[in-house]
Parts: C-alpha cells; structure tokens; sequence
C-alpha cells in the first residue's frame, strides 16, 4: 500500500513542471503558433533527426549493459558461471558499441558519396 502511494505522488510530482512551464507559451486571447520543435526542416531534416535520436539511444543502451556486465563480473565473486556471463555480457555490449559506429560511418559515407553530405553532419 505504501509503495502505491510512493509512486502515486512520485507520478503526480513529476507532471507538475510540465503544467508550470507549459504556461506563457500561448497568450490567452490570441491564436498564436506554436513553434515546430524540428525546425523549419524538410523530410531530409527529419530522417537526420530520426537517425541521431535512434543512434543515441542505441548507445546509450550499449553504454548500460557494458555497466551491467562491470557490475555483474565485480559481484561474481569467483564464481566461473557469473564471471563468463558477465564476460559475455561486456563483449556482446563492446561488440554492439562497434556495430552502432561502424554503421554511423557507412552510412554517413554513402550520403557523403549521393551528395547528401550536410545529412547526420
């Protein structure tokens, strides 16, 4: 019962900001625009937008489980099951990390090659 209340008020407290900064951005009375968050970009700018926001997160979970895998090896404690795991755990994440730049570079350079250069720039 506590945990519920814990997370109702957590939940309740974090919307709170979106309400207070959400204030001001349209004048009452008027028919204001709201500002485009991309930009005043086309479908390159938005495949590009796509395309860094996928790499990012891509590495950012590639960054979490080769901290996984760290924490997994120091707490195995000799024991050779969890020490290979944790093993596997850090190469396939340094391998996942390799892959996400390799294809960074790939693709950055057959864009560079169609003459879409400025594209993930």
């Amino acid at each position: 019962m506590m945990k519920k209340i814990i997370l109702s008020l957590f939940f309740i407290l974090s919307c709170l900001p979106t309400y207070v900064l959400a204030e001001g951005i349209v004048p009452e009375g008027s028919r204001a625009r709201i500002p485009n968050p991309l930009g005043n970009t086309g479908i390159q700018g938005l495949i590009t937008n796509i395309f860094n926001i996928a790499y990012g997160v891509a590495g950012v979970v590639a960054v979490a489980y080769l901290i996984v895998g760290g924490y997994q090896y120091i707490t195995s404690q000799g024991n050779p099951e969890a020490t290979a795991t944790a093993k596997s755990t850090i190469i396939n994440s340094i391998i996942g990390l390799i892959v996400i730049l390799a294809s960074y570079l790939i693709i950055r350079f057959a864009l560079a090659q169609l003459g879409a250069g400025g594209v993930l720039g």
